[in-house]
C-alpha cells in the first residue's frame, strides 16, 4: 500500500470538505470514502480525469445521498485533478 498516495488523496478530500463535516467531526470523517477511492486507483498508472471524478462523485453520493451530498461531477472533476496532480 503506498502511504503517501493514501495521505495526499487525504488531504485533498479533507481540505475539499464536500459536505462541510470536519469543523465539527473527528478529522478521519472522511476516512472511509478516501478508502473507497485509493482502493479503485491504487495500482493504476494511468488514471482518466473523468474517470476518477466518476469514482469520487458515486463514492460520495452512495455515502451520504443526493439530499447531503449535493456537489456536482463538475466539482469532483477539480478535485480529481487536484489528486492527479498529487499522485503523479
Amino acid at each position: 500500500m503506498n502511504n503517501i498516495k493514501k495521505e495526499r488523496i487525504k488531504k485533498i478530500i479533507d481540505e475539499w470538505d464536500p459536505i462541510d463535516l470536519l469543523p465539527f467531526a473527528p478529522p478521519d470523517e472522511y476516512d472511509y470514502e478516501i478508502n473507497k477511492i485509493y482502493s479503485v486507483i491504487e495500482d493504476k498508472v494511468n488514471i482518466e480525469h473523468q474517470y476518477l471524478s466518476e469514482i469520487i462523485y458515486n463514492v460520495f453520493k452512495k455515502t451520504f445521498g443526493e439530499d447531503v451530498f449535493l456537489n456536482t461531477i463538475e466539482d469532483c472533476m477539480i478535485v480529481a485533478d487536484s489528486i492527479l496532480q498529487s499522485i503523479n
